[in-house]
């Protein structure tokens, strides 16, 4: 049996981890960033005997402050 997943956020939001800032001075930056952003996450499998299934799981989403 073979399987695997994938996750699709439903926003367009870019992860900002590996962005660098290059300055002089430390900026102290402060943004809102969104965790667990809501999307989906699709998981499959295949067998022998055929296709398991597709299934969706919905995530939700929490916002803090940095």
């Amino acid at each position: 049996m073979w399987s695997d997943e994938a996750s699709f956020k439903l926003n367009t939001m870019i992860n900002c981890h590996n962005c660098v800032i290059y300055a002089t001075e430390n900026p102290h930056l402060t943004y809102e960033q969104q965790l667990n952003q809501p999307g989906v996450t699709v998981w499959g499998a295949l067998s022998p005997d055929g296709l398991l299934g597709s299934i969706f799981f919905m995530k939700l989403s929490l916002a803090i402050t940095i």
